[in-house]
């Protein structure tokens, strides 16, 4: 702990941790053994196991015997607690279903708190990370980014190595050719948690979130403001804009609200976020004008 961190975010931490800790047993116990796969679209191309619900369920008991004040936002449940809230922890019991169930060993388990639409903790369980092996990434507003209670400092490279990674999702145009190539080598780990998490640590020059969700984002925005990484939102409509509330304003945004939250996100190294945002913009804007060149309108 230190002087900054607030002694309640002190406290909300250190459960936070202790919970994605229990939820990375939870989910290695069951890695690689018999699940039920189920599928929340028509198509299939969005999975939910029993792992996700047990963790989701263990996570949501440990937080209101705890905090029976606070509400919970979960992926997979509904909402539980006050509905307005002061504090809104954010679940995602297993983000990185589809390599879960296919076997491939990057995985997450995503906790965030938000007060008054604020990201204020984040612990993230991910299934390997500084010392090539399962940890949690924690942190508190006003603290420190730590891997199991061990402080992790970021050190970004230099400026204009084009060897550095980059976490982008599938589609991202405009951004790997020779032009984009000087913000990195692109990469997509299928965990938006995960991502995030290795963007507060270094790992990833910067991370591009193209329509994250609440219960995506909570715990590793928190993380990455944390360590000093810059975090640009841009919604819907509008310009890019610092990420210091989810939802910009006076009035607190209840539980409702914050599950509605979409946003696109860049996230990374304070040195390149600005340029790459604006470079986004560009590309948005010219596949916007060939959609209505060749289909006559943008959708």
């Amino acid at each position: 702990m230190t002087n900054a961190v607030a002694p309640e975010l002190h406290e909300i931490e250190q459960l936070a941790t202790e919970i994605a800790g229990r939820a990375g047993d939870m989910l290695r116990d069951r890695f690689r053994s018999a699940i039920e796969v189920r599928f929340k679209d028509r198509r299939g191309l969005d999975p939910v196991t029993d792992a996700d619900h047990a963790v989701e369920a263990m996570v949501r008991a440990a937080v209101h015997s705890r905090f029976p004040t606070h509400a919970l936002l979960g992926e997979e449940g509904d909402d539980s607690g006050p509905p307005n809230a002061d504090y809104v922890w954010v679940v995602d019991p297993l983000d990185g279903t589809a390599n879960f169930v296919n076997g491939l060993p990057l995985f997450s388990c995503s906790i965030g708190v938000v007060h008054r639409g604020e990201p204020v903790v984040g612990a993230i369980w991910a299934s390997t990370g500084r010392r090539l092996q399962p940890g949690v990434y924690h942190a508190a507003r006003g603290g420190s980014l730590r891997f199991d209670g061990v402080p992790v400092p970021y050190a970004p490279l230099e400026v204009d190595q084009p060897n550095r990674l980059s976490a982008l999702p599938g589609g991202v145009i405009g951004v790997t050719g020779p032009r984009g190539r000087r913000f990195g080598i692109a990469r997509t780990l299928g965990s938006i948690a995960l991502e995030l998490a290795l963007t507060a640590d270094g790992s990833f020059r910067y991370c591009v979130i193209g329509d994250g969700k609440i219960w995506d984002v909570a715990a590793g925005v928190a993380l990455c403001l944390a360590s000093g990484v810059q975090v640009s939102a841009k919604p819907v409509e509008g310009g890019w804009r610092s990420l210091e509330r989810f939802i910009p304003g006076e009035t607190a945004p209840n539980v409702a609200m914050l599950r509605d939250w979409r946003e696109k996100i860049v996230v990374g190294d304070p040195a390149v976020v600005p340029e790459m945002a604006r470079d986004l913009a560009r590309e948005q804007g010219r596949l916007g004008s060939l959609r209505r060149l060749f289909f006559g309108s943008e959708s």
